[in-house]
């Protein structure tokens, strides 16, 4: 199975600017970093990743033109991607039109509430579209937790550039830095989880009991996912993907005067992770497309 890059992409994006958004509410309802030219800036970022996200979506599309077409199903996974993605641009420009009327504090908490349920449900929901019975290596929660997971870290990097750019005070530098180690850690131990639920770690995989054409496949089980499956997920999910970033956290809190050029190797690291797992994802469910190839 080849990589589909649009849904590569739009996934990275999607997610990364779902969870910049969850830490720019989080802020907003906890008031750690008081300089609101981060959440001025962060606002902004988000949107643009969630429409060229959106646009890179279409792309997937033999014909991305009938769009609207797909949209008009609410039961297909695109139908939800979509809404959500709409959704989450929605409130992020009512947050901005807030900031600028100077709403009040309560009103800014209670639309900061609902930008971050959407942006961590919207993470959910990316992962969950790809969970189907034909595809054994996806049909886990673990995939959309491990989407969860590994989108979370690019998140915190770029809210955490943002910081730096912004020069916000060393307390709040450091703040940055604990979210990007603790998501370090959700990257890669929800990455490991359903590395090892797919089967990707051992020699075969056995393909779940399911029946197709009067033929039993409980005990079916097909050849691994080879050598460059097995780098892309220790390489680029595991060390770029939460290994890099976590280092990078802690080097943000410990030596604040090289912050900017830590905290550029922790987004371009998160980058690269999280895009990889998707990769990832993508060889895992070539075992079963193979096997349903041959009969």
């Amino acid at each position: 199975m080849e990589y589909q890059w649009p849904l590569v992409i739009f996934t990275v994006l999607a997610g990364g600017a779902g969870w910049l958004l969850f830490f720019t509410a989080l802020n907003e309802l906890t008031g750690t970093i008081t300089l609101t030219k981060v959440r001025d800036t962060a606002l902004p970022i988000a949107i643009v990743m969630l429409i060229a996200g959106g646009i890179s979506s279409a792309l997937h599309l033999s014909h991305p033109e009938r769009m609207m077409g797909a949209l008009a199903h609410p039961t297909m996974g695109i139908f939800t991607e979509a809404l959500f993605v709409g959704l989450c641009v929605l409130v992020s420009v009512v947050f901005m039109i807030m900031v600028r009327r100077e709403a009040s504090t309560k009103a800014l908490k209670a639309v900061a509430v609902v930008t971050l349920i959407l942006g961590l449900v919207l993470n959910l929901m990316l992962g969950y579209s790809y969970m189907m019975a034909s595809r054994p290596e996806w049909d886990t929660l673990l995939l959309p937790l491990a989407y969860f997971g590994t989108a979370s870290i690019l998140g915190a990097t770029v809210y955490q550039l943002i910081a730096v750019l912004r020069k916000v005070d060393e307390k709040g530098i450091a703040h940055t830095g604990w979210n990007t180690m603790v998501m370090g850690v959700l990257a890669g131990i929800t990455a490991f989880a359903y590395a090892i639920a797919s089967g990707a770690l051992a020699g075969t995989e056995t393909v779940h009991s399911t029946t197709l054409r009067g033929i039993s496949l409980s005990d079916v089980a097909v050849g691994g996912l080879g050598g460059s499956t097995a780098v892309l997920l220790w390489v680029g999910v595991l060390l770029c993907g939460a290994v890099i970033p976590v280092l990078c956290g802690f080097l943000i809190k410990r030596k604040p005067e090289k912050a900017v050029w830590v905290a550029v190797i922790a987004v371009v690291s998160a980058l690269l992770g999280c895009g990889a797992f998707r990769c990832f994802m993508w060889a895992a469910g070539i075992a079963s497309i193979n096997m349903f190839q041959m009969l």
